[in-house]
């Protein structure tokens, strides 16, 4: 079995009635239309080729440098790696990345977690 396919075509949850319908929305025929369309767009900004596999090789040594700093406390891995891959998207998309502590990308990210979370519940 494929991952996501335990629910595809699960019951709608009430949230996303009342939401305009987006990639995160759908499943089925409609949802695997707006995956492909979004994969393709991300393939015009380089997801795939040398481009984005240049742009994991420039946020790596700031992940690496933000993991020492961190050294001989504990520290929660997750927001690093949000950022680090959040950074990877938005250096492919805008050709900008964001310092690990600037607040609108922090405030972004947490927006998303934000959203993901309540779309999770039940």
């Amino acid at each position: 079995m494929l991952p996501g396919w335990g629910v595809a075509n699960s019951p709608a949850r009430p949230l996303l009635c009342s939401t305009p319908p987006g990639i995160v929305a759908f499943n089925g025929q409609r949802w695997r239309t707006l995956r492909n369309f979004a994969l393709g767009a991300l393939k015009e900004f380089g997801l795939g080729t040398r481009t984005i596999e240049d742009r994991v090789l420039e946020e790596a040594p700031c992940l690496l440098g933000e993991f020492q700093d961190s050294v001989g406390a504990p520290f929660d891995p997750r927001r690093l790696l949000d950022n680090a891959v959040s950074n990877v998207m938005c250096s492919v998309v805008f050709e900008n990345r964001y310092g690990y502590e600037d607040p609108e990308f922090l405030r972004l990210l947490d927006l998303f977690n934000d959203n993901f979370c309540i779309m999770g519940s039940r």
